[in-house]
């Protein structure tokens, strides 16, 4: 059972979806996003990411309070959500249902315009946690400059800096009240999830998605763990500012 449910509602009432849309919205963004291994044996992926299988009865049955009874009254709110962006359905066979979360989600659950530690100076060190062969342009200037550091650019630093990785992660635990190397332990999963390769081998998951912007990816990341959902979930704004 899902026992909370968090949705931007300033941003909601400016669409035409109700309430009940927002609560099913809020459940398919933590379903989809969920790493559980269950969950993710139910997915199918391909060049363009992961499409993960929604059972209409377990959705119901985890959101008790929507009060609909059948699977049929979903099957009209679940377009109504995909023709308002959020969504992407497509369906195996004529049979199950695959969804996967596009781009706008982000918007209901994470505060617009928002960045962690931004006047903090960081350096390029090279050293990685898990290496790889990028060809980075990324200097000393473009990291005392923040704002001239591309979406691309600030990945790669993570993923291919020590000093910046440890940075972040120290960042975080102090945010979020969680002992460094548990941090750290969960900022490697959110690497090897996003660094698989896709099946040609020539592009890692991360670099599959229209944008990616690692403060925003990392704040949804933390928020959507179990690990750190122990009582109450990390505010946002807190994570980012």
């Amino acid at each position: 059972m899902k026992y909370n449910i968090q949705v931007n509602q300033l941003i909601l009432s400016e669409t035409n979806l109700d309430i009940i849309d927002g609560a099913i919205l809020d459940y398919l963004h933590t379903y989809c996003s969920s790493r559980n291994k269950k969950i993710d044996k139910q997915r199918i992926k391909d060049d363009d990411g992961d499409w993960t299988w929604v059972n209409y009865q377990t959705l119901l049955k985890d959101m008790p309070l929507l009060r609909i009874k059948s699977s049929g009254a979903l099957t009209p709110r679940i377009k109504k959500i995909e023709e308002a962006g959020y969504i992407e359905t497509y369906r195996k066979g004529n049979q199950k249902l695959f969804i996967r979360m596009n781009e706008k989600i982000d918007e209901l659950f994470i505060k617009k315009d928002s960045s962690i530690h931004e006047d903090e100076q960081l350096s390029s060190k090279s050293c990685s946690p898990e290496r790889t062969n990028y060809n980075t342009k990324v200097n000393n200037n473009t990291i005392d400059k923040r704002e001239e550091i591309t979406p691309k650019d600030e990945m790669i630093l993570f993923i291919e800096s020590e000093e910046y990785f440890n940075d972040m992660a120290s960042m975080i635990s102090t945010k979020l009240v969680v002992a460094e190397f548990v941090v750290k332990k969960e900022l490697k999963r959110f690497l090897n999830y996003w660094m698989e390769k896709n099946g040609t081998g020539k592009k890692q998951r991360w670099e599959m998605q229209k944008t990616f912007e690692l403060k925003r990816r990392l704040a949804t990341w933390f928020i959507n763990a179990k690990r750190f959902s122990q009582g109450s979930k990390p505010k946002i704004k807190e994570f980012l500012t």
